[in-house]
């Protein structure tokens, strides 16, 4: 058994020495170099980054004003009495409909608030830009 570990010993040692000198030839400076250029990214426009970012945050602050117009006109219809169609309860054969419905209902309420988020997060970036703006203005 000792002869075992001792055979063992050996070859982990002539391993060790291995790595170490595979270690020694390579050049500390130059490896550095390597990582910086594989993790270097593109260079990007920031300009157009920011118009496209601009853009699609408008586009998408119109449709949720329009679908929250429209939940809201649909609203005042159900309150009237007036709904083009029934609420789901009524529709609802099963208790499974009725878990599936409350499920799309969760749903809904989540989309708004992520909806809201990004508003508040699209109003907050628009500040973030004019303060940059009026920073890089006054230098």
């Amino acid at each position: 058994m000792s002869r075992r570990f001792a055979r063992l010993e050996l070859v982990l040692e002539k391993m060790l020495e291995s790595l170490q000198q595979r270690l020694v030839e390579v050049d500390p400076r130059t490896l550095f170099e390597e990582l910086d250029e594989c993790f270097e990214p593109p260079p990007l426009d920031m300009a157009d980054v920011s118009q496209q970012v601009v853009s699609d945050l408008r586009r998408h602050f119109r449709s949720v004003c329009e679908a929250r117009e429209l939940e809201h006109k649909l609203g005042n219809l159900e309150a009237s009495g007036r709904a083009p169609c029934p609420p789901l309860r009524h529709l609802a054969e099963s208790p499974e409909d009725l878990v599936n419905a409350e499920r799309v209902r969760r749903k809904i309420d989540l989309k708004r608030r992520l909806e809201d988020s990004l508003c508040k997060l699209a109003a907050e970036n628009d500040q973030l830009r004019r303060d940059i703006k009026a920073t890089y203005d006054s230098i």
